[in-house]
């Protein structure tokens, strides 16, 4: 799934992201403004993990909701 498809559901997707790093707070979810980098610079910052296992667990969220996306876009 593209970013681009979650930049555009955003208030969709921002439950699902809360639901899913359910450390991040809803002031630091704010200060993202829908961009990929900042999301992942803030889970990276609250769950100390290192970059290769961030970006599987994003693209890992991106492909579980790639069926919604498409239910949202037709």
């Amino acid at each position: 799934m593209n970013w681009c498809l979650t930049e555009c559901n955003w208030e969709y997707f921002k439950s699902l992201i809360l639901s899913r790093w359910d450390l991040l707070s809803n002031t630091e979810f704010d200060d993202i403004e829908i961009k990929r980098e900042m999301l992942a610079h803030k889970i990276q910052q609250i769950y100390g993990i290192k970059n290769e296992q961030l970006e599987a667990e994003i693209m890992y969220f991106q492909a579980q909701n790639k069926e919604h996306v498409k239910s949202l876009s037709k």
